[in-house]
């Protein structure tokens, strides 16, 4: 589902969604989150519709935030099955993955039930969809194996990324401000 070569495909965890949908609401007025990340694939674990679910329920700014995010996931299920992916406003598909069983979460060597695995079970399992459609343009494995998977978890949680870099190889960067204006450039503010 990835359109061309310079496109990613991104994992959100919930810390990722809870950003970007933050940062929407405070400097954008757009119809979702899903928008600013482009051409992209992006991809949400199914865990963190649980998780959404969860923190929509309390109370608070966080509270506020999750049922906007639940708001805006539901605008493109009018669009389309989530499952089988949707294209986004920028021309990018966002999906929801199913769980990954949980024997090949434990094959992994992560843990069954635990939040956090799931979703770095989830970008392992895109990295290996991924290099298998992959695989057809390459002539060797030799050639295969040099190319980057392009996909990238992407999440506020430090130890999250210091696991799935330092244990799994899996490419894991922080969000950073999507819709922030650059104040350098605006004399005044």
């Amino acid at each position: 589902m990835v359109k061309g070569s310079e496109s990613k495909v991104f994992v959100l965890d919930t810390s990722a969604i809870m950003t970007l949908v933050q940062d929407i609401t405070t400097f954008r007025d757009g119809p979702a989150f899903a928008t600013v990340l482009g051409d992209n694939e992006i991809v949400i674990p199914r865990v963190v519709l649980d998780e959404l679910d969860k923190l929509r329920h309390g109370s608070g700014e966080k509270s506020k935030i999750a049922l906007d995010a639940a708001r805006q996931l539901e605008y493109y299920t009018t669009q389309g099955s989530l499952l089988d992916g949707v294209e986004t406003e920028k021309g990018g598909i966002l999906r929801i993955a199913p769980r990954p069983t949980n024997e090949k979460v434990i094959a992994w060597g992560l843990k069954a039930n635990v939040a956090d695995h799931e979703i770095l079970a989830t970008a392992m399992q895109c990295e290996d969809e991924l290099r298998a459609k992959n695989a057809d343009n390459f002539d060797d494995e030799e050639g295969a194996a040099k190319g980057s998977s392009g996909v990238v978890l992407i999440t506020q949680d430090r130890i999250l990324r210091v696991l799935a870099r330092s244990i799994y190889g899996v490419q894991a960067e922080e969000l950073k401000s999507v819709c922030a204006p650059d104040f350098e450039d605006h004399l005044g503010y």
